[in-house]
């Protein structure tokens, strides 16, 4: 129970830690950030083009 615990606590720390680390990072590159969303979007968007074409 107590190992259990101490786990929880550790894994709290590290979830907030995390947060704090991508609202950093975000805050930095919030324009490349978008970028790579739209990049992935665009790219998404791409390979279903392709599927229709392909079941046409």
């Amino acid at each position: 129970m107590h190992l259990k615990a101490r786990n929880s606590a550790y894994l709290s720390v590290f979830s907030i830690n995390f947060l704090l680390l991508i609202e950093f990072y975000a805050r930095i590159n919030v324009a490349s950030l978008v970028e790579a969303f739209s990049f992935l979007i665009n790219e998404m968007a791409t390979v279903e083009m392709n599927k229709n074409e392909g079941q046409r």
